[in-house]
């Protein structure tokens, strides 16, 4: 397994993983996928952080193919599991805030295929009362495997303050 650590900046609550020179998407929010914390779109998954502001991200591009099922220990560790698939057919991974500067963007080289895409999100009721700092972390695994389909495999449910304060979602 390879392992890569950023500090990205979720400009507008959200940062990205994209196939480089994929088309830039406008907006994928609504209140499904606001809700749901993330959203896809051809060669992009929008992930919606808890903050406005530079947050960890861990990538990590596993060396099996395929599902691996979730334990209740894994569930439990977690405040919210996404999972999804991106096509990354330039070998090339961008991560990166929507605010950031994009040829300077961390990317990470993989071979040309489709990945499925689990997104874990933990920390996300740590966060202070003006919501500039906390404890949020967001862990992206990739393992090269067929399409699947979009879904949540386990949904947040606590803090309701920082749904509102990611509603300006809607309006970026």
């Amino acid at each position: 397994m390879s392992r890569y650590y950023f500090r990205v900046f979720a400009d507008y609550f959200k940062f990205e993983l994209q196939n480089e020179g994929a088309e830039p998407l406008v907006d994928l929010w609504n209140e499904k996928t606001l809700a749901e914390r993330f959203a896809v779109g051809d060669g992009v998954v929008w992930i919606s952080a808890a903050r406005n502001m530079d947050v960890p991200v861990l990538v990590e591009i596993q060396n099996v193919v395929g599902d691996e099922p979730f334990t209740e220990d894994t569930l439990r560790t977690w405040d919210h599991v996404v999972e999804c698939s991106i096509d990354i057919s330039s070998g090339c991974l961008v991560i990166w805030g929507t605010g950031e500067y994009y040829p300077d963007a961390p990317r990470v080289k993989l071979t040309p295929g489709t990945y499925q895409v689990r997104a874990y999100f933990g920390g996300l009721s740590t966060l202070s009362e003006n919501g500039l700092t906390g404890d949020d972390v967001y862990v992206i695994t990739l393992r090269s495997g067929s399409p699947i389909q979009p879904r949540v495999i386990k949904q947040y449910t606590g803090n309701e303050a920082g749904k509102n304060r990611n509603e300006s979602h809607l309006h970026s």
